[in-house]
């Protein structure tokens, strides 16, 4: 993120504390305002599309 903010000359106001791995949902969270803001379960790539993705894709990875 410090990349990303500098690239566009925004000020540094995210960083790594602003997240934290909640192990229940296995996947990272934002702090907002002491809060733990995470996404709803039907959000982000299931294991088994990221697998599906990978061999589909992959036929294609080898012929270039």
């Amino acid at each position: 993120m410090d990349k990303v903010q500098g690239f566009m000359d925004l000020p540094r106001c995210v960083t790594g504390d602003n997240f934290v791995f909640n192990s229940t949902k296995g996947f990272y969270c934002v702090i907002n305002k002491g809060d733990e803001v995470c996404l709803d379960s039907n959000k982000g790539t299931s294991r088994y599309m990221t697998s599906y993705r990978i061999r589909f894709y992959s036929v294609f990875l080898k012929k270039g």
